[in-house]
């Protein structure tokens, strides 16, 4: 609760405030956010609360996610290394699952301006590729909590008069990822990367997340509601 934001840190960390980042890590068991990333579009007082659940609500579930990865769930509250916390039929579980994913993003065709196609890969970017669908589904989970406890003023900007609630949280969910990527960083982000590129980052989790196909109604077997999903948590 509030009375964890009086207590003083016990931990120091040496990344640079201006830092525009946020992780999880295993060896502290913590969560961290740099100054610099609570700035817009990611988070901004002022913003509905779609929008904020939809950005830093999204990096918070995400790298809380981490916590329970196939490297996060190797260690135990106190950020040691311990292998058996995890009961074996739940770590068994897990790695069916895993293999979901690493099939999904694996399929995925990325074409270049020469119209050569790559693909992601599944296995290098797993952990990260489940870590955006969960965080989707944390933020989004919060954010109806919210909308049970209070009543939130719905703040409508010019142009966005026509959504809801829930439409605009999935529509800043897409926009917080929007980006260029020149053909020698999309290749190298293919090659070597953790995270996947960026339209899978969007598409994939919404495709899984039945909530948008009902925010939006697409139909059953269209592209972004496909018959088959990927699920973890």
């Amino acid at each position: 609760g509030l009375s964890l934001l009086r207590q003083m840190a016990t931990l120091d960390y040496y990344d640079p405030s201006w830092g525009v980042n946020a992780y999880y890590s295993r060896e502290n068991n913590a969560l961290v956010t740099l100054n610099a990333y609570l700035q817009p579009p990611i988070f901004n007082h002022d913003f509905p609360a779609p929008f904020n659940y939809a950005g830093i609500g999204v990096t918070l579930g995400h790298e809380l996610t981490h916590a329970f990865d196939a490297w996060g769930s190797y260690y135990d509250a106190e950020g040691k290394y311990n292998n058996d916390w995890l009961l074996p039929d739940i770590r068994r579980k897990f790695q069916e699952r895993k293999q979901c994913f690493v099939k999904q993003y694996g399929d995925i065709k990325v074409v270049q301006v020469d119209g050569t196609l790559l693909t992601i890969n599944g296995s290098l970017t797993a952990n990260e590729n489940i870590a955006d669908n969960g965080g989707l589904i944390a933020a989004f989970n919060a954010f109806q909590l919210l909308k049970q406890k209070i009543n939130h003023p719905k703040h409508v900007f010019n142009g966005l008069r026509q959504y809801n609630d829930e439409q605009l949280f999935f529509i800043h969910y897409a926009y917080r990822q929007c980006s260029k990527m020149g053909q020698i960083w999309l290749r190298q982000r293919l090659s070597v990367g953790q995270h996947s590129v960026t339209p899978a980052r969007v598409n994939v989790p919404l495709q899984n997340f039945p909530k948008f196909a009902k925010a939006f109604k697409c139909p059953l077997g269209s592209a972004m509601n496909p018959y088959l999903k990927c699920s973890l948590w």
